[in-house]
């Protein structure tokens, strides 16, 4: 089923969990559905229609009349979000609550969508704002059974065996059956032939809901992409230290707000309270009036250490924005608060609960 590739991250900014670290192995987990939940950060995987019936029925080749006949419509959506809804509800309120998991302000941080098509991307820290640990993913070689070398045992019973003029049927693997089957669904995107054109359009046709939420997904990838090759080329800004006198006031903030914010993508890696302990960040008490890289007995990155910075209202507000632009080099991989009020509301929170 499309789910198998599902991973799911256990954070650290409930009182049960521990942080995340790369040199522990996190709880990875294969849902048989996707749960909107703030406990899980998700890695799901999006099929093309013809893709997943292909896998799905074991069928290198696909024609009209087995799908109008014997393969169920949208199957990835109804199964994806199954747990999403209590009773049976269409494909387009399936489609929006999905396009909501994809790419809504309040999930597109804690979970991240790709087409089965594509390689995986190896940047995941960048999106999720912390190291991910993982598993050793390499596909193990194949030997050939015409070149590798046999067992004695087999080549004496190869011996005793009479030679037979008919070619032996080589027996594939269910993983090589299903490799060959996804090779053969890639190749069908691209391909020129127009019987097989005919048959990927029929399956797109017949299977809606599931079609557009491929292409959204694979759209809106292909928008992070760009938007993060347009922030790695533009030209780094770095700010010394200025007098707060000199700097304007940022917006006023929500300290609830904030709080909410700072549990659900900060707390993870830091930790606010007095006494608080360092974790993949350091401990933010009394970061309002204390330069960059003074926390005890943190390793902080040297670009972190040089930059000569006061925390303060200001310099927060527009480090929050964009940590790796604002100190470049610095080890700290969130990507950053791009609305004005959310970097205000953390702001705000943290002045009250770090001073």
């Amino acid at each position: 089923m499309p789910t198998k590739s599902d991973a799911r991250f256990l954070p650290s900014n409930v009182p049960k969990c521990t942080p995340c670290s790369t040199k522990k192995p996190v709880k990875i987990t294969n849902p048989p559905a996707y749960r909107n939940t703030t406990d899980l950060f998700t890695i799901g995987t999006v099929p093309h229609p013809y893709t997943l019936q292909s896998l799905n029925s074991q069928r290198a080749y696909l024609n009209l009349t087995w799908v109008r006949q014997e393969s169920q419509r949208d199957l990835w959506l109804e199964t994806v979000s199954n747990d999403l809804f209590k009773a049976k509800v269409s494909s387009s309120a399936r489609l929006l609550k999905f396009k909501e998991a994809v790419a809504a302000e309040q999930t597109r941080y804690s979970s991240i969508w790709l087409t089965v098509e594509r390689e995986t991307p190896r940047d995941l820290a960048w999106w999720f704002g912390f190291e991910l640990h993982h598993e050793n993913n390499a596909t193990p070689e194949v030997p050939d059974p015409k070149t590798a070398e046999k067992p004695k045992s087999q080549k004496r019973a190869d011996a005793d065996q009479l030679p037979t003029s008919e070619p032996q049927e080589e027996i594939m693997t269910d993983d090589e059956r299903e490799l060959q089957l996804l090779m053969k669904a890639r190749a069908m995107r691209k391909t020129k032939d127009k019987n097989e054109i005919r048959i990927r359009d029929a399956i797109e046709a017949w299977n809606l809901a599931d079609t557009e939420a491929w292409k959204f997904t694979k759209a809106f990838m292909a928008r992070f992409r760009v938007e993060r090759l347009k922030w790695e080329e533009e030209p780094v800004q770095h700010k010394s230290l200025i007098p707060t006198s000199q700097m304007a006031d940022i917006p006023p903030g929500n300290v609830e707000n904030g709080e909410k914010l700072f549990k659900a993508r900060c707390a993870q890696c830091h930790t606010a309270n007095k006494g608080g302990p360092n974790k993949q960040g350091p401990n933010l008490y009394g970061i309002f009036g204390r330069k960059t890289g003074q926390v005890p007995g943190y390793a902080y990155s040297p670009a972190n250490k040089d930059a000569n910075i006061v925390w303060g209202d200001r310099t927060l507000f527009d480090y929050l924005e964009n940590p790796k632009k604002y100190i470049p080099k610095t080890k700290m991989a969130f990507p950053g608060f791009k609305a004005e009020s959310d970097r205000s509301d953390v702001v705000a929170y943290l002045k009250e609960v770090t001073a």
